[in-house]
């Protein structure tokens, strides 16, 4: 017998007989059985359960004798010769030694083989144990080692979930970032063109009014800003535009890589989770030699941790760009607020100017007026003079052609001739003097005329310009954001003195609760007594719950009133941008208070009227539930609103 390999892996063989040529020489000697070995008897039953009836038969063999030659073999039956049963003729093939030395031998070789067999048993057992242990340990480890991967696997699907949740908040951010640039960027377009219409209006002044003055100034650099500015929001849309794409594709390696994890966390889960008793396990014949996989523990890891940092980079790109764009949107608003309150200075000025000139024009065109008429007097006076100057011009000449007749040395030049001579002088001069005196009153007439429409001219040049600068432009100015402010304004202060007045008649009308005939409020109960129809008033009840429902309708027409009052000192003093927190708590709060009031009156009123079929609320009470949405609504509004220029 040899013994292969090592104690837990040997291999044993059954001791195989050598064959011998060597046989016993046959003798007859009584020697022959000398010391012959005892007969041993076979120590182990043959029905002992080592060694079960299945494997083991005993086989019935009849012995039969060959031939004693080689000559012999091919002889038939009837060639050979008949067998002569005689004792005598027998001869001994063995002695007893043999026979004893092959019984040792066989017993030998049985204990040698069970030697054998108990050996291989106790190592067979052994290695068992050991390889039981050992698939058991190998299985253990394995399972630990899914375990493990299993919880690598969550903790990386938990950081992309996370970055996943950040990634989709900050793209809504972002989002919503580029929709308030994209308004920005469309509310400029009404500017751009309320500028560009004002100096196509101007184009329209005439004359001397057609000037490059410090309003066309303001307009066209207004334009230069808002262009700039839409140059501005178009490369940070742009930017917006793109890095919203960078995010959605970081976005998509991250979805990707998370459905990967949750695919194999499940496949490793379901394996971690497999036991020798579970169902569904089979033999797969060679799949230990199949080797699909890509990657490494390491660079399985670093492939999401890449993708987790291209994330967060792509994040923090997103958040200064929102930064950006929230910084440009404050710079471009001021810059344009700015530009936009100088241009109304600029109209502002230039309007004054010109209702000044237009003013002092129309101050010398009266003067001038005036002073026509008083010209046009003058030459009529003249004119009259003049004529007046005829009849002592005739009666001179009449006198002096009457002495002309004088007969003889009567035609003396004497004191009247003389005088009569000078007086016809004298009048000519003056008449003469008159004249040039009505050509210069003519000739200033017609400078005044010219004057006059000079001026008139100018008037409405200045006429033109005015309502240019004042209705068409300083209007369509002034109406893309004052007009929406004033009206917004408007609403709000209707709004806040509506729910005044809802708080005070709730507050003061007798109509909280009708109880037959009766009418309850929060003070006095009142009815109507008698066929007079007289009106009957008598204080309301004391109770505790009463008196704190009249506290929350008194402490709400406070916060009010307050909140009023905050609303009108905010509008002058806030900074522009501010909010007008302060005004809407109060406001809220009033609404709260009334809110409180009205539902502490409807739980507690039968404590204090009792509850009939002609019970029923009273339209004060309903304006008290009325009030509270509207007072709510209102505070909301006051904390969302911003203060503009």
């Amino acid at each position: 017998m040899e013994l292969v390999g090592s104690t837990l892996t040997a291999t044993y063989a059954h001791p195989r007989p050598t064959p011998t040529n060597f046989l016993p020489a046959i003798s007859t000697m009584a020697s022959s059985y000398k010391n012959r070995f005892p007969h041993y008897s076979l120590t182990h039953s043959l029905s002992l359960p080592w060694r079960p009836s299945t494997y083991y038969k005993v086989a019935a063999i009849t012995p039969t004798l060959a031939p004693f030659s080689k000559s012999s073999q091919g002889l038939t039956q009837s060639k050979m010769l008949p067998f002569v049963s005689n004792r005598t003729a027998l001869f001994t093939r063995y002695t007893p030694d043999d026979w004893y030395r092959s019984n040792l031998t066989n017993y030998k070789e049985s204990e040698t083989s069970r030697h054998s067999a108990e050996r291989l048993r106790v190592d067979t057992s052994r290695m068992i144990q050991d390889k039981d242990q050992q698939t058991r340990k190998t299985q253990t480890d394995t399972t630990k080692n899914l375990g493990e991967r299993v919880n690598d696997i969550a903790f990386w699907k938990s950081e992309l979930n996370h970055e996943i949740d950040e990634m989709i908040g900050e793209t809504n951010a972002l989002t919503d970032m580029k929709k308030r640039l994209e308004r920005a960027l469309a509310e400029t377009e009404g500017p751009l063109q309320v500028a560009q219409e004002c100096l196509l209006h101007r184009e329209k002044r005439m004359g001397i009014d057609l000037v490059h003055d410090d309003v066309e100034k303001q307009l066209l650099t207004e334009v230069d800003v808002i262009k700039s500015c839409q140059e501005r929001m178009k490369r940070h849309l742009d930017k917006a535009i793109a890095q919203l794409a960078s995010d959605r594709a970081a976005q998509h390696e991250l979805e990707k890589d998370l459905s990967d994890k949750q695919t194999a966390h499940r496949i490793d889960d379901k394996c971690h989770h497999l036991r020798n008793t579970s169902d569904g396990i089979s033999y797969y014949r060679g799949v230990e030699r199949v080797d699909a996989t890509i990657s490494v523990p390491e660079s399985w890891a670093k492939f999401t941790d890449d993708n987790i940092l291209r994330s967060q980079s792509e994040r923090a790109a997103s958040s200064k760009l929102r930064d950006d764009i929230e910084n440009l949107l404050v710079v471009t608003a001021n810059e344009m607020w700015n530009q936009f309150n100088r241009g109304n200075v600029a109209f502002t000025n230039r309007i004054s100017e010109t209702a000044d000139a237009k003013n002092k024009i129309q101050t010398h065109l009266a003067k001038t007026l005036q002073e026509i008429f008083q010209t046009e007097m003058t030459i009529a006076a003249i004119r009259k003079a003049i004529r007046d100057k005829g009849p002592p011009l005739k009666v001179a000449h009449t006198r002096l052609d009457e002495r002309t007749r004088r007969p003889n040395v009567e035609l003396c030049r004497d004191s009247p001739q003389l005088r009569l001579v000078n007086e016809v002088h004298e009048i000519d001069d003056t008449i003469q003097s008159l004249q040039q005196r009505l050509r210069d009153a003519e000739d200033t007439l017609q400078m005044l005329v010219h004057t006059k429409s000079n001026l008139e001219h100018d008037l409405a040049v200045k006429a033109n310009s005015l309502f240019i600068d004042q209705e068409k432009c300083m209007g369509m100015h002034l109406s893309k954001t004052s007009a929406k402010m004033l009206l917004l304004l408007l609403g709000i202060i209707v709004l806040h003195v509506a729910v005044l007045v809802l708080l005070f008649v709730s507050t003061i009308v007798s109509q909280w609760l009708i109880v037959n005939g009766r009418t309850a409020d929060l003070w006095q109960n009142c009815s109507t007594l008698g066929v007079q129809s007289s009106f009957q008033c008598v204080t309301s009840s004391t109770n505790e719950w009463l008196q704190s429902v009249q506290a929350m309708m008194i402490l709400s027409i406070i916060f009010s009133v307050l909140s009023l009052f905050l609303f009108f000192c905010q509008l002058f003093t806030l900074t522009k941008g501010g909010r007008f927190y302060i005004t809407g708590i109060f406001q809220i709060l009033a609404g709260l208070c009334v809110m409180s009031g009205a539902a502490i009156f409807t739980v507690r009123h039968t404590d204090w009227q009792p509850d009939t079929s002609d019970t029923s609320f009273g339209f004060a009470y309903i304006l008290a539930w009325v009030a509270f949405p509207l007072a709510v609504i209102s505070g909301v509004i006051y904390v969302i609103l911003r203060k503009r220029e």
